[in-house]
């Protein structure tokens, strides 16, 4: 479900892996984790990674988060948790080489929710 943008006309598209995950950390807030891999399979430094997550239940609630890398290939902030059930996550990852997008979507457990 990803779309790549940014390669020039002859220049194959920049290929990014994602992975991601949503977990409750303390009572009100969860860790969002996402994974970058380049075209080589090794992990993606360095790039701008930023993603609109929501609960599909509340779906007029979105959140728009900016992560950090905090190991290489490895970008994480805390979310507000705001339900628990299934979540969407609108994954952006910018890098030299373009931009690439990806809609996921993961569970965050009712019990992990009301933690």
């Amino acid at each position: 479900m990803g779309r790549e943008a940014g390669a020039g006309p002859g220049e194959p598209a920049p290929r990014v892996g994602v992975a991601a995950s949503l977990l409750a950390d303390a009572p009100r807030t969860a860790e969002l984790i996402v994974g970058v891999t380049g075209r080589d399979g090794g992990v993606l430094t360095g790039a701008e990674v930023r993603t609109e997550c929501f609960p599909i239940a509340r779906s007029r609630r979105a959140q728009d988060v900016a992560l950090g890398e905090r190991t290489p290939g490895q970008y994480r902030a805390q979310v507000e948790r705001l339900h628990g059930g299934i979540w969407e996550l609108r994954i952006s990852v910018r890098t030299a080489g373009g931009l690439f997008t990806r809609t996921e979507r993961v569970e965050l457990p009712a019990e992990q929710a009301m933690r």
